[in-house]
């Protein structure tokens, strides 16, 4: 079980890292991602830095997202 729960942070991690690289990258500001997602703009700081674990359906709109801009 620790395995699975290292494993799902690393996810995680990768997760926001990834994030922040698109946001980054496309100028968008937490507050344009965060209306996308229908969430707050410190919440989307805290994924990208690893301090918050998106429930499995914010996950799959974030990669949604994601993908819009890949």
């Amino acid at each position: 079980q620790l395995e699975t729960v290292t494993k799902r942070q690393a996810e995680n991690r990768k997760l926001g890292e990834r994030l922040l690289e698109i946001r980054k990258k496309y100028k968008l500001t937490l507050l344009n991602v965060a209306e996308q997602l229908n969430v707050s703009a410190s919440y989307v700081s805290n994924i990208e830095r690893n301090q918050a674990t998106p429930s499995s359906k914010l996950k799959q709109r974030l990669m949604m997202l994601m993908q819009e801009y890949e």
